[in-house]
């Protein structure tokens, strides 16, 4: 098989070049094509062996012995327990599947009782129950259940690569694994430290149901990508976890020069449910880039994000250097697009520099992020005392990241300030902040900053190719601030039942302000 792989970006200084840069779809569109070829590949033999492994059987048998375009067929509703390792075959083009025998399953996303036949995986340890060989390539993941054991909780259910010293080089990270039609889940009762681990090089997770990922004392994902260069596909899947519902980034790469690249996030229901509130769970964000770039976040529903471990926010895009060995670490070209954020604290949080200090006191170096394109989003029930107290955030901008553009979002709720400007241990300013056709609640403070509030904070909190107009804003009536913009909008406006706002604003670019809510509906499927 012809391997694919989105090229490394290696940093080797601070990147000064401010100017935004022209290709980050196009990357976006190679990454996604990477995928589409990746899958392609993926192709069974033609006369394909299959090898059905009964109750009781020697699963690591088989997926030993399977020839290349094989499959290993389980038995409906029988459970295997073990630790079982995807071993590296030389096969080619053709990929070997793990699939329950004898089941037709309905096109789409599946949950739980759709799950209810399928061959289920565990263990007796903590110890993943599925891990990848390094190097293993070319394994497709069809209609099986994986849950930790009763009582347990699992340091990961299944792992693609590894972010240890064990796999240092690209030549070591498993390649082409999709996970498609599968429930993976922690126990009720103890939780799991994350669902899969996303450390390889195209990787797909799709139409997949992913819950009661969830700690005490450390934080759990249903998928992290820390180790793996990408691209990765996640899409049509129900994603639950009580730290990050996804996290790229969060600890150094092993692999030198390694950001996580290629990233398609796509038609996914993120949730954390709120009955988890209280029961001491490490309680985060539902989607964070802490090492990434080219990413494309697309359609989906993120939701119920509370005030506990962090301020509740659902998105957050903060570069981490996180024990020291990674100066490298950034975040880049991003895009968020036609999504639906809903009912928590706080929407977005966009850190320019890593602000954590090493045990000497020193801040961690890291790379400027920069290219973080957020428009045609809404954001509705923020703020409210369901999901926290103390002052809750729009967007906040911190420690100066480079053209960050909020534009054509509509955002309904409750917050405190809708935009919130702080400079952070760097001092530095953002560079090229495009705050514009925003349709937003003023709340108690407006924009916000670590002294001022009103415009004052904008000027004072940006550099000067920053713009902010044409904005509509619903009084707060606690004070009067004087907006810049000359064509920003600070008064009463309506929305209807789709949060479509009426008076409308007519944009520069002869839009309405705010989402467009019916692409939005389109694109997510969401209801009110």
């Amino acid at each position: 098989m012809r391997k694919i792989l989105v090229p490394l970006l290696v940093v080797t200084s601070t990147l000064t070049l401010y100017a935004q840069t022209p290709t980050t779809l196009d990357l976006l569109k190679q990454a996604q094509a990477a995928i589409a070829q990746a899958i392609a590949n993926l192709t069974p033999a033609p006369t394909p062996t299959t090898i059905t492994v009964a109750a009781g059987g020697d699963v690591q048998g088989a997926l030993n012995t399977v020839p290349c375009g094989g499959t290993v067929a389980f038995a409906s509703g029988v459970t295997y327990t073990g630790n079982y390792t995807f071993p590296n075959k030389s096969c080619g083009s053709m990929a070997v599947t793990v699939t329950t025998g004898g089941l037709t399953i309905p096109s789409g996303r599946v949950n739980p009782t759709l799950a209810a036949p399928f061959a289920k995986f565990t263990s007796a340890n903590a110890s993943p129950t599925f891990s990848f060989q390094s190097g293993s390539h070319d394994w497709i993941l069809r209609g099986l259940e994986v849950k930790a054991g009763a009582g347990i909780y699992p340091l990961g259910l299944i792992t693609i690569g590894v972010g240890d010293t064990t796999q240092t080089t690209l030549a070591q990270v498993p390649l082409h694994v999709i996970i498609d039609q599968c429930y993976i889940h922690g126990d009720p009762v103890t939780g799991a430290k994350f669902g899969v681990s996303l450390n390889g090089g195209d990787l797909t997770v799709t139409n997949s149901y992913l819950s009661d990922i969830k700690g005490k004392g450390q934080d759990a994902q249903a998928l992290v990508g820390t180790n793996g260069p990408g691209p990765f596909l996640i899409q049509n899947n129900y994603l639950e976890a009580a730290g990050e519902n996804v996290l790229f980034g969060g600890a150094d790469p092993r692999i030198p020069g390694l950001i996580p690249t290629g990233i398609v996030i796509t038609h996914n229901l993120f949730s954390k449910p709120l009955s988890w509130k209280g029961q001491g769970w490490n309680i985060k964000n539902d989607l964070e880039f802490k090492n990434a770039q080219n990413a494309h976040v697309f359609g989906n529903i993120l939701e119920n994000s509370f005030v506990a471990n962090q301020s509740g926010f659902l998105l957050m895009v903060t570069p981490r250097n996180q024990s020291g060995g990674c100066p490298w670490c950034t975040v880049q070209n991003v895009e968020v697009d036609h999504n639906v954020f809903r009912h928590a604290y706080s929407w977005v949080n966009i850190l320019g520099l890593d602000d954590t200090k090493d045990s000497s006191g020193v801040v961690r170096p890291s790379v400027r992020v920069q290219g973080i394109n957020i428009h045609d989003n809404l954001a509705y029930d923020i703020g409210t005392a369901t999901y926290g107290t103390g002052t809750s955030f729009g967007v906040a901008v911190n420690n100066g990241p480079v053209n960050v553009s909020i534009i054509h979002n509509t955002l309904a709720g409750t917050t405190s300030e809708f935009l919130t400007l702080t400079l952070g241990v760097s001092g530095v300013l953002p560079v090229n902040l495009q705050y514009t056709c925003d349709v937003v609640p003023e709340g108690a403070y407006g924009i916000a900053g670590s002294t001022t509030v009103g415009a004052p904070s904008w000027t004072a909190g940006v550099d000067p190719t920053s713009t902010f107009d044409y904005n509509a804003i619903l009084p707060g009536g606690l004070r009067k601030i004087v907006y810049p913009g000359a064509q920003t909008r600070l008064g009463a406006y309506t929305f209807d039942t789709t949060y479509t706002m009426t008076p409308a604003l007519t944009c520069a670019d002869g839009k309405p302000a705010g989402a467009d809510i019916p692409a939005v509906v389109t694109a997510t499927g969401v209801t009110f």
